[in-house]
């Protein structure tokens, strides 16, 4: 299951906890709902969020990675070897 399915699927069901929860007779703004299951529920938030940060961790890691290799190789490669060519012709030329 992916990542965002996690997320989608922890916070339908902390929905439907609140708007399935017993409202208050002396207030009906208030709900009242299971404590041990929404603090399972936020802990499984909590995970998922964390795992979600790992893996956009993981990816700008990647892509940083990436293209620091890509100037390595732009800088090491083909630049390198256009400024040794104009060299070779402009010291031809004199």
């Amino acid at each position: 299951m992916s990542i965002q399915d996690k997320l989608e699927r922890i916070l339908r069901e902390m929905h439907l906890m609140v708007s399935r929860g017993q409202v208050v007779e002396t207030d009906e703004e208030y709900v009242l709902i299971h404590k041990k299951i929404m603090q399972q529920q936020l802990t499984n938030l909590s995970e998922a969020v964390n795992e979600m940060m790992e893996f956009y961790d993981l990816t700008v890691q990647g892509r940083n990675r990436a293209e620091l290799e890509a100037e390595n190789q732009f800088f090491n490669g083909s630049f390198s070897t256009t400024c040794k060519s104009n060299t070779t012709k402009t010291s031809g030329t004199e």
